[in-house]
């Protein structure tokens, strides 16, 4: 069975499916984490030949004078963290703003993979986000 079979099935023993949209190597979609009162664009690539399956959660835009500061700031908060890193993905103009993410990886090749384990791996995440004060701090710096 394909990863994204497997991940599939954990989606419809959950009744999630609705919040995701399959794509060729993944799902998409938007998650809402109520005490934020925001949804967060959400990407899950599960690519078959490769044993990194990545779940990427666009965080922010941020605009390209904070740019310097956004990138100081993230470099502290990945210093603190066991898994999953910040990222800035620039903006594809001149002038467009760039986009703060949160990614991490679950490695495991198709034989081993276990749709359950992402799917807490994905919860994990969103609660970090919800919890932490790592994201009030990108909020802060996104807001001045």
């Amino acid at each position: 069975m394909s990863k994204m079979s497997k991940f599939r099935e954990v989606l419809i023993e959950s009744d999630n499916l609705s919040l995701f949209e399959e794509e060729e190597m993944g799902f998409k979609g938007h998650i809402s984490i109520p005490k934020l009162q925001k949804s967060f664009f959400t990407l899950i690539s599960l690519p078959e030949d490769n044993f990194y399956n990545t779940i990427t959660i666009a965080l922010a835009d941020v605009e390209m004078s904070k740019i310097n500061e956004a990138y100081r700031l993230l470099n502290r908060l990945n210093a603190n963290k066991r898994s999953g890193t910040y990222y800035i993905i620039p903006g594809n103009n001149y002038g467009d703003d760039a986009i703060i993410i949160y990614r991490d990886t679950y490695t495991a090749l198709t034989n081993d993979f276990d749709g359950k384990l992402l799917s807490l791996l994905l919860l994990r995440l969103l609660e970090e986000i919800e919890k932490g004060e790592e994201y009030k701090e990108i909020m802060r710096l996104i807001w001045a």
